[in-house]
This record gives structure tokens, C-alpha cells and sequence, in this order.
């Protein structure tokens, strides 16, 4: 529909529809007729307040059907809306990119500028080096003119060399003869040499006897004048636990209390009896005190006490001892190797070979770990806490295996100085098969 065509329509209804307005409102006030309870006057002015409503209605009508984009204007004026401030903001953008280009426009003419000017120096570079290059040109046939003077002594000098080598290789002759005459005398030398160290090492081995027989006969002469001797010099009474978060009051107490203990938990190995029942643990308040300032100072919540006797001491003497605090109380980590050893099968006539042999090899192992890493048997008899079944399975597992065989005790924990190992909770039991010759294995 053309715009004139679509503007005369809209002439003419909204003509027609005044026309009938005040036609009606004419008749209706002659008729002295009202409506809704209303005068005649006021009814003539509702009726053409309902005209004019009924024509900006009529033209609104009319626009919607006869122009498609004011059909999409009316159907999305939101989206419309919409769209309108996303462009706006999306010219405000291509403003702003608009001049970040102008910027670097004109910073790209400012860099121009400079590159410019450095090429006029390297211009002038350039020539200052083509005058370098003709000076070196120069310096080069001079070095051409001494390489061939170079060529000439090189020549005169391999010469030399080619006499310095037939008079090498007649010393070399010579040097030969003479080191195999040194190699003789280095021979016997060397034979002379091994017999003295051979009679040094069994002077060794007698002179480690004898001061071995002298601390037995020292020990002997000190049990004669005093009595029998219960603990040695440098022995390890205890060794406990302590808080280290309390008070120093409660840190004294619980110290003292365990050194009070000391000649009812340290017990003979073999018959299980206190073996310092009779006597008193003598501890000075200095050593308290420094004990404890040690155990406040130890960065853990646990301090290890380790508590040594300080000499010789027989029955009903006080005992004098040390006390070492520390915190690495950790002896063995998890999966770690805590003893070994390789054993051959016993001598003939043993009974029950294979039980003998674990039962051997416990108490090496014993030892290792009693000795070795200051582990706690001291309240109990045993380092090593394991059943009869364990220990009956295990003989016949070696019984499997055969001799000789390896035996190794192996941590399944992280192991502190505290702990007493338990078969299958701190460690497990490995026997593997020797299959090579092994230099130092003890047959039990």
C-alpha cells in the first residue's frame, strides 16, 4: 500500500468516526436522552470523549494492519528496546577501538620516526665499518705473508720431532727393562709386607684377648672388694616417655616418679627378678632441672628420657646415673630392614634343626635391636613378643625353603623406642633361600 493511499484511508475513518460521534451526541441531546444515570449535557461530553478515544483506537487499528513494520514495532517493542542499547553500547565499543586505533596510528608514526633515524645512524656506521674492513683486508696479507713464514718452521720443527720420537721410544725400551726389575723388587717387598701384616693381625688378636681377660679379671677383683657388681658403667637403666605440654611442676613429677621406678622395672633377663631392688637411684636436683629444661625445649609432644648408670655400682650402693633427653625416638620406618642373617644347617645330632635355627636367630636378633637401637626390654622379658603358632609356622616355612637361608625380620610400622615389636602388628618374618656361597656365615 502506498503512503498516500494509506494516509487518505486514515483521513477518511477517522472523518467518518467524528462524523458519527457528533451525530450521536447530537441526536442523544435532543432527545434529552442520558446514559448511565448521567445528564444530558454530560452524556453529550462522555460520547465524545468516546469518540476521540475510538478514533486514535481506530487509527492505531488501522496502522497495525495496513503497515508490517508497525506491526513488528508494536508485536517486539522490547526486544526492540533491546536491540536499540545493544547497538548503542556496541557503537560506544567501535568508538573506543576507533580511537585505541588512532593511538597506535600515531604511535606507530612516532616509532617511524625513530627507525628513521636509526637507520641514518646505521647508515653512518656503515661506512665508519667499510673503512674498518679495508684496514683489516690490509692486516690479513700481512698474517697471509707470517702464516707461510709459520709453514716454513713447522716444517723444521717436525723434523725435530720425528728425532725426538726415535729417541723416546729408545728410552721407553730402556723404561721397560727397568720397571719390570721394580716390579720384581715391588714383589717381594709386597710378600715381606704380607707376612708382617699377617703376624700384626695375630698380635691384634692376642692383645684383644688379653685386654679382654684383664676386664674380666678387673671385674673379678671389683666383685672380690665390693661384692658382685649389679649394673656396669655405661649400662641403660630405662628409657620412658613425657609430655612435654604440662607445667614444669606436673614434667617433675612424672620424672621423678619414673626414676623412682627404675629398681622395680630393671629386671634380670633371665630370671625375671629386679636386679636393683636393694638399691637407690641417686639424681641430683641439678639434673632434674636440666632434664627438664631439655624436655621443654624438645619441639614435639613426647620427650624420650634415656637414663644410663654412671659407674660400677654392687648392692645397697646408690646407683649415679645420666640423663639424655631427646625426641628422635623413632628407631626403624615402615618397610624398613630391621634385622638379617644368614644361617647354614646345624651340625648333625640337633634335634628339631629348623626350630633350633629360628630360635638362634631371635636371639641375635634380640640382641641387634636390645643393643643396637636402645629398644625398651626392660619391663618386660622379651623385644621380640611373638606365639608359639607364629613361631611354629615360621620353622616350617624354613623347613620349605631349606638351607641356607636368609632370615629377615622387616618393619611394618614406623617403630619408636617405646614399642615392644609384636609379630604381625610392628613386624613380619621373611625367609628366603641362599642361593650363592656367602663369606661370614656363622652354621648354628
Amino acid at each position: 500500500m502506498s503512503t498516500v493511499l494509506f494516509i487518505l484511508i486514515l483521513l477518511i475513518v477517522s472523518g467518518i468516526v467524528a462524523w458519527a460521534g457528533d451525530t450521536l451526541g447530537r441526536v442523544l441531546g435532543k432527545r434529552r436522552i442520558a446514559l448511565f444515570n448521567l445528564r444530558p449535557r454530560r452524556t453529550s461530553l462522555l460520547i465524545a470523549i468516546l469518540t476521540g478515544i475510538l478514533i486514535t483506537g481506530c487509527t492505531i487499528f488501522i496502522l497495525y494492519l495496513a503497515n508490517a513494520n508497525i506491526r513488528y514495532a508494536l508485536d517486539n517493542m522490547d526486544r526492540i528496546r533491546r536491540e536499540i542499547e545493544t547497538l548503542n553500547t556496541a557503537r560506544d565499543e567501535a568508538i573506543a577501538q576507533r580511537d585505541d586505533a588512532l593511538m597506535l596510528v600515531e604511535t606507530a608514526h612516532s616509532d617511524l620516526a625513530i627507525a628513521e633515524s636509526v637507520v641514518g645512524q646505521l647508515k653512518t656506521e656503515q661506512q665508519f665499518y667499510t673503512g674498518q674492513i679495508s684496514t683489516l683486508q690490509s692486516d690479513v696479507d700481512l698474517l697471509r705473508v707470517a702464516v707461510e713464514v709459520l709453514a716454513n718452521e713447522r716444517e723444521s720443527l717436525t723434523a725435530q720431532v720425528g728425532r725426538l720420537e726415535s729417541e723416546m721410544e729408545a728410552i721407553i725400551a730402556e723404561r721397560e727393562v727397568r720397571v719390570a726389575e721394580l716390579e720384581d723388587e715391588i714383589n717381594t717387598n709386597l710378600q715381606i709386607i704380607s707376612n708382617q701384616e699377617n703376624r700384626m693381625a695375630w698380635l691384634d688378636g692376642e692383645i684383644s684377648r688379653l685386654n679382654r681377660t684383664i676386664d674380666d679379671l678387673t671385674q673379678e677383683l671389683q666383685s672380690f672388694a665390693l661384692g658382685d657388681v649389679k649394673v656396669y658403667e655405661g649400662q641403660l637403666l630405662v628409657t620412658f616417655s613425657i609430655d612435654t605440654l604440662p607445667a614444669i611442676q606436673y614434667i617433675y613429677s612424672d620424672l621423678q616418679l619414673n626414676v623412682d621406678r627404675i629398681p622395680n622395672v630393671y629386671l634380670d633377663p633371665v630370671t625375671g627378678e629386679a636386679v636393683l631392688a636393694d638399691n637407690s637411684i641417686e639424681v641430683t636436683s641439678v639434673q632434674y632441672n636440666q632434664a627438664i629444661e631439655a624436655i621443654r625445649a624438645v619441639n614435639s609432644d613426647k620427650a624420650i628420657i634415656i637414663i644410663y648408670a654412671t659407674e660400677n655400682v654392687v648392692e645397697d650402693q646408690p646407683v649415679p646415673v645420666r640423663i639424655e633427653v631427646t625426641h628422635d625416638f623413632k628407631v626403624y620406618s615402615q618397610a624398613s630392614l630391621i634385622y638379617s642373617n644368614s644361617y647354614t644347617e646345624p651340625s648333625v645330632g640337633v634335634q628339631q634343626p629348623y626350630r633350633a635355627t629360628l630360635a638362634q636367630f631371635f636371639e641375635d636378633a634380640r640382641n641387634s635391636v636390645v643393643n643396637d637401637r636402645s629398644l625398651i626390654p626392660i619391663t618386660s622379658g622379651e623385644a621380640l613378643q611373638m606365639t608359639i603358632d607364629d613361631y611354629l609356622d615360621l620353622a616350617e616355612i624354613l623347613a620349605d625353603v631349606g638351607f641356607p637361608a636368609e632370615i629377615r625380620i622387616i618393619a611394618l610400622t614406623d617403630i619408636y623406642r617405646t614399642d615392644f615389636l609384636v609379630y604381625g602388628d610392628q613386624f613380619t618374618v621373611s625367609i628366603l633361600p641362599v642361593t650363592t656361597t656367602m663369606d661370614g656365615v656363622d652354621p648354628e
